[in-house]
């Protein structure tokens, strides 16, 4: 088992308790700097989990910035969902080798 702290670029994690089937964690390219600093310069067209996301980086600055990333399946094959998330650095995680793939569908 693994802390948000610990993880590293390039690798693939997903929670050791209660996620949900296809979704994972990833440290993305960007910095967490960087992207606050990018959600500061569009402050007026943020949407409300932005604006709760930046005023959560700053009122504490030991969270770990994490690309969620929800995977399903369509007709036209998988669809990935990202989404940035500020989590604790104890925040526990084990690391995968594969992404998750969704179940097909059955009709």
């Amino acid at each position: 088992m693994l802390t948000a702290a610990e993880t590293q670029k390039g690798h693939i994690y997903r929670r050791t308790r209660r996620s949900q089937a296809c979704t994972y964690y990833q440290r993305p390219r960007i910095s967490k700097e960087a992207y606050l600093a990018r959600l500061q310069r569009k402050l007026n067209g943020l949407n409300g989990r932005e604006v709760a996301m930046l005023h959560q980086a700053r009122t504490d600055d030991s969270l770990i910035l994490l690309q969620a990333v929800t995977r399903s399946r369509s007709e036209q094959g998988i669809i990935e969902n990202k989404t940035m998330a500020l989590v604790a650095p104890d925040y526990p995680l084990r690391q995968i080798k594969s992404r998750p793939t969704p179940k097909k569908r059955t009709s």
